[in-house]
């Protein structure tokens, strides 16, 4: 069953109708300016497309294509990795390769240092600590940007007290590597895991994340960081105006055409039963239950179900 089109959101819908390239060159290039932009669904898109177009275009020789291919490919494998899918070993074994072949040794730390996740979840008890090593040796390098994309991968599989520090290390790198974008995401990050763990240092990394933010302001910032400055105060006891902040940063996401993720509107449901809100949670429920729908996932479906079921039915 295909989704139905005309539900999709806006921006989704464009960059599925937008070309991609027809060469290793090409595609390097384009990933490359979508995450000089910022712009996550051009990314994904980019992505996909390499998996599908990387069977016709390798093997490759050239030495500068190799390095493309590294790059290409450790995205690929990333993304694979977060999604579970378990050619993402072996995607990942081929950007290591493809870098070594290159004889680029920048691409080989970070293609080493993507790996790691995967090493940690065979069991490998030194691969953490290799992990901090090929950061900073990327540090010593002079690539604070990469290794601050290194630290990224790392927290995935830190230990929880740790992971925070480094996504907040890797934010202060970025800085440092004139990157606004990618600090202010990885502040917001630092700042929501901080902040759900009741951790002291949260109003420090949540200041840092406003900051950033207001200074590169995306919708999809706008959005991360009103979902941290929710959870902030409905921690606090304030689920009325959690809630107000929360479903206006989604509002205007769904203004502008982007797509909002089902957990922001689950949060959003949860504060307004908080709350009491009952009128409220039904536009939030209804959006769950029609992308659950839309992607054909039951337990999305069913959870708005039982939103709206509250909704009509408080005191059940």
């Amino acid at each position: 069953m295909q989704p139905d089109q005309e539900r999709l959101p806006a921006a989704v819908l464009a960059e599925a109708a937008a070309s991609l390239p027809d060469d290793v060159t090409g595609y390097h290039d384009a990933l490359l300016a979508a995450a000089d932009a910022h712009d996550p669904i051009r990314m994904d898109h980019l992505v996909h497309g390499w998996a599908q177009a990387r069977a016709e275009l390798l093997p490759l020789t050239d030495p500068a294509e190799l390095t493309m291919q590294a790059v290409l490919d450790r995205r690929l494998g990333q993304i694979l990795f977060g999604a579970g899918h378990p050619a993402a070993a072996q995607v990942l074994s081929d950007a290591l390769g493809a870098a070594v072949l290159a004889d680029d040794e920048i691409e080989t730390l970070r293609c080493h240092v993507a790996l790691v996740p995967v090493e940690v979840l065979l069991g490998d008890p030194d691969a953490l600590a290799a992990g901090r090593g090929y950061v900073e040796q990327l540090q010593a390098l002079g690539e604070p940007g990469h290794a601050a994309g290194g630290l990224m991968g790392l927290a995935q599989v830190a230990p929880p007290e740790e992971g925070p520090v480094l996504v907040l290390r890797a934010s202060h790198l970025y800085e440092q590597a004139g990157d606004p974008g990618w600090a202010a995401e990885a502040a917001v990050l630092a700042a929501r895991a901080l902040s759900a763990a009741g951790d002291p240092r949260a109003p420090d990394a949540l200041d840092r994340a406003r900051r950033l933010v207001h200074a590169h302001a995306t919708v999809e910032l706008r959005v991360a960081l009103a979902e941290v400055e929710a959870i902030v105060l409905w921690q606090g006891g304030d689920s009325t105006t959690a809630a107000a902040l929360l479903g206006e940063a989604i509002s205007a996401s769904e203004r502008t055409g982007r797509p909002v993720a089902p957990d922001l509107q689950i949060m959003l449901c949860d504060i307004l039963v908080d709350s009491e809100q009952w009128e409220a949670l039904r536009a939030p429920a209804t959006a769950l239950v029609r992308f659950g729908e839309l992607v054909e996932d039951d337990e999305l479906t069913s959870l708005g179900q039982r939103y709206l079921a509250r909704a009509a039915a408080p005191t059940m």
